[in-house]
């Protein structure tokens, strides 16, 4: 179930690419409808690619209320890598309108499952942290919240977020 919500997922980000976003909503929406009770996971892959389109989108509404019901679920079924996207992308949500102290919230919850998360949300996560700690005018600690992701992008040897590491610092 994994895979194939991963396979929708891909599918989903494709539509939107060549337009067909609505279109892509809509079908992700009824696969919810219809599946959604069989698998959490696929349920969570769905949701997931929901959440992509609302932030190509600029939906912070529909984003913020979709990763709410993302976190509850992941939870209840103790996945932590889908709560930490659900973090992640209520952090973006939240960052967006200038809560800072809920972005901050967000995304320090899926830093604190590091090893047990996405790579990618991690990293993302604390470049949110150093970027709220920039706006709050710490700007040291941003730096070496930044200097810190770098060090450990370069430790693990994760290449496909390495060049955004370092651009950032």
């Amino acid at each position: 179930s994994f895979v194939y919500g991963y396979a929708h997922l891909t599918w989903g980000i494709a539509s939107y690419s060549l337009g067909q976003g609505k279109e892509a909503v809509r079908f992700l929406q009824q696969q919810i409808n219809r599946f959604g009770h069989q698998s959490t996971q696929f349920t969570s892959r769905i949701m997931e690619t929901l959440e992509c389109l609302r932030i190509y989108d600029g939906q912070l509404q529909p984003l913020r209320d979709l990763s709410r019901q993302r976190l509850a679920l992941a939870q209840n079924a103790k996945l932590p890598i889908d709560i930490g996207w659900a973090h992640l992308f209520l952090g973006i949500a939240y960052y967006e309108w200038n809560e800072l102290e809920k972005a901050q919230d967000h995304f320090s919850a899926a830093t604190e499952l590091r090893h047990l998360i996405h790579y990618r949300v991690y990293h993302d996560c604390m470049l949110g942290l150093a970027r709220i700690l920039q706006a709050q005018g710490c700007f040291e600690e941003a730096r070496q919240t930044a200097e810190s992701l770098l060090e450990e992008t370069i430790l693990t040897q994760n290449n496909l977020v390495l060049p955004e590491s370092y651009s950032f610092k």
